[in-house]
């Protein structure tokens, strides 16, 4: 059994041990990892800088006699952080330097003598090395890095390199700075969390043992005096750790699973939304198209005939509107019945569909009655448009009716022909001139009786083939 008593004990000489090694993990994770940084650091700062230097090399187009000057400044456009380009003889040495200046001949001769063995890889970092310019306004010198490689990436031994100089990147001294910066601030979060965790040991585990340890040596010479321990006082504070964790654990536990149905209620509910607003628009597209024809019916031409009307007038465009009128349809329905009558409905719907652009608009008014609506359309062009329908309708019509009773009246109307306020007033030109072409004898396309001194009507002969 080994010896304990108030003055020796197993404890101080543990807990020191476990002192020193957490205090040298620290220190030793500290430097670690600063060191690691900062040449991972070093490592990509050539790695850019001679990414860098192939794409200028490979963008430089020798001018007359090899001269690089005119490419060398528009790369300069291109790279800012270019200083200058130092072409070198094949036989060694240095040839030229783009832009010729005494600071950057000094800075790439610099860079030429740490350069190592040559390599021809153009893949490869061939000399990366850091040099100093002073600078011609305030006499600072400047940092630069300076890149030896091949021009235009050949891999020949004897093709001729270059020496790329490039102002340094600010952007890695700042990283250097902040890398050491965390480094420091990352050693005294360690050292703090030692002091802390020193105490908390010396607390939890050194300051019973010792109790302990007393204990036992009191018992072993009672003259000494007898000493109250609690030794029950450990394994209940660790109780008390383990059920904390655990309750930690399930506190974890249970906010993930309310994560988990608050993302899956918010999933549902956004599916359920997209279902709605689909069947929706559904229902509205429904609601405004004819259900026969196809076409737009009339409650679509309510909502969007005002709205187009305003939108015209705003941009000084014009806008005319066709009204257009089956002749003698119910003549011709009584007769064949209303499912022929259908048939002939839905042919008109086909043809105003095929006869019209992408931004004009069909729509079946009410009956045998439809209506075109032709944005950026004036009366000429919306009158030749009704024309080329009521020939088309005509020579269907032949196959129907030889005897000529079925046809189209066609009324125009449009914005430049009238001074109107709004879409209805335009709609009702459209319909007064609709119904001037069916008392000046059908098969025809009219205009507004008001516009008659600037246009008249045109008459369609009846027989399409005179």
């Amino acid at each position: 059994m080994v010896e304990c008593g108030p003055n020796r004990s197993v404890a101080p000489a543990f807990a020191a041990k476990l002192r020193r090694t957490l205090f040298f993990f620290c220190v030793s994770t500290s430097v670690l990892f600063a060191v690691g940084s900062r040449q991972l650091l070093k490592v990509h700062a050539r790695e850019a800088a001679a990414a860098q230097a192939r794409l200028v090399a490979a963008a430089l187009i020798p001018g007359p006699n090899g001269d690089l000057s005119e490419s060398v400044a528009r790369v300069q456009d291109q790279f800012p952080r270019l200083i200058a380009v130092g072409t070198l003889r094949v036989q060694g040495g240095l040839h030229r330097v783009y832009p010729d200046r005494s600071a950057h001949r000094d800075a790439i001769l610099a860079v030429l003598n740490g350069e190592q063995s040559p390599s021809y890889d153009t893949n490869a970092v061939h000399t990366v090395t850091s040099v100093a310019i002073s600078s011609p306004r305030d006499g600072q010198p400047i940092r630069a890095v300076g890149v030896v490689l091949p021009l235009n990436g050949s891999l020949s031994p004897t093709a001729q390199r270059a020496v790329v100089l490039f102002r340094h990147a600010t952007h890695v001294s700042g990283w250097f700075e902040a890398t050491s910066a965390f480094t420091l601030l990352a050693a005294g979060l360690a050292f703090i969390s030692y002091r802390s965790q020193r105490r908390w040991f010396e607390r939890e585990v050194s300051k019973p043992l010792r109790t302990i340890a007393h204990a036992f040596a009191q018992a072993e010479n009672p003259m000494e005096g007898a000493v109250v321990v609690e030794p029950r006082g450990w394994r209940e504070t660790t109780q008390i750790a383990g059920q904390f964790e655990e309750l930690v654990w399930r506190s974890a536990q249970a906010a993930a699973r309310a994560q988990n149905v608050e993302r899956e209620g918010k999933r549902r509910l956004r599916e359920r939304e997209v279902r709605f607003d689909r069947r929706l628009r559904r229902a509205e597209e429904r609601a405004l198209v004819d259900p026969l024809t196809r076409l737009q019916n009339r409650a679509f031409l309510e909502q969007r005939l005002e709205e187009l009307f305003t939108q015209q007038s705003t941009q000084g465009a014009d806008l005319s509107i066709v009204m257009i009128d089956v002749d003698n349809f119910k003549q011709y329905n009584d007769n064949h019945g209303h499912q022929v009558g259908d048939t002939l409905l839905t042919f008109v719907g086909t043809l105003l569909k095929g006869s019209i652009r992408s931004a004009d608009c069909a729509v079946r008014y009410g009956g045998d009655e439809f209506l075109l609506l032709l944005p950026d359309t004036d009366s000429r062009q919306a009158g030749v448009t009704a024309e080329r329908i009521i020939k088309l309708f005509a020579q269907y019509a032949r196959r129907l009716e030889p005897n000529g009773v079925l046809s189209i009246s066609a009324g125009v109307a449009s914005m430049a022909m009238f001074q109107c306020e709004t879409g209805q007033e335009l709609l009702a030109q459209a319909d007064r001139a609709l119904y001037a072409a069916k008392h000046a004898g059908k098969n025809r396309v009219g205009m507004q009786p008001e516009a008659a001194a600037r246009r008249r009507t045109h008459r369609l002969p009846s027989n399409p083939a005179a």
